[in-house]
């Protein structure tokens, strides 16, 4: 990786192969971009960008990583093609690089919000009562004369009957 090259990195609310699936839908759908290497199980996927009157065409290796569950973050690099080891139009590039991140990552944005994004949800912890606690609170209950007997022995079984 050189002095030329442009990452991007972004984190999506959504599974690694929903993730996957719409990076390459949105590579397919770009203009200039193949993909040359595709690969789900490692989460990578290569591609290459056409030759221009500017430039020798460019690597984007891509990286896809589910970093927690329903979170997926790709990392993607832009780096020129050389010939025969020089760079000689890279250097006028004018943000060439970078705009081609922006591409696939904004491609790929539309086709994810079309997907409702993954609702991770936060266990809060609750104090779960035994059964003989709930029962006493019942009982309570009836003492007080908040509920009736029938209430009772009706409340007190279904209690029983989650043993």
């Amino acid at each position: 990786m050189g002095l030329l090259s442009r990452k991007g990195v972004i984190e999506f609310p959504y599974h690694k192969d929903d993730v996957f699936e719409a990076l390459e839908e949105a590579i397919h759908n770009l203009k200039g971009m193949k993909i040359y290497m595709s690969d789900k199980t490692m989460g990578r996927i290569f591609v290459k960008t056409s030759i221009s009157l500017l430039s020798w065409g460019e690597n984007v290796p891509i990286s896809v990583t589910e970093v927690s569950p329903g979170r997926t973050r790709v990392d993607i690099t832009s780096e020129p093609k050389t010939a025969f080891g020089i760079i000689p139009t890279a250097v006028f590039s004018l943000g060439r690089y970078r705009k081609h991140v922006e591409k696939i990552l904004e491609s790929t944005s539309r086709i994810l919000s079309r997907k409702i994004p993954v609702k991770v949800e936060t266990t809060q912890r609750q104090d779960v009562k035994s059964p003989s606690q709930r029962i006493l609170e019942l009982k309570s209950l009836l003492y007080k004369g908040l509920i009736t007997i029938e209430e009772f022995e009706r409340k007190k079984a279904d209690i029983l009957s989650e043993i």
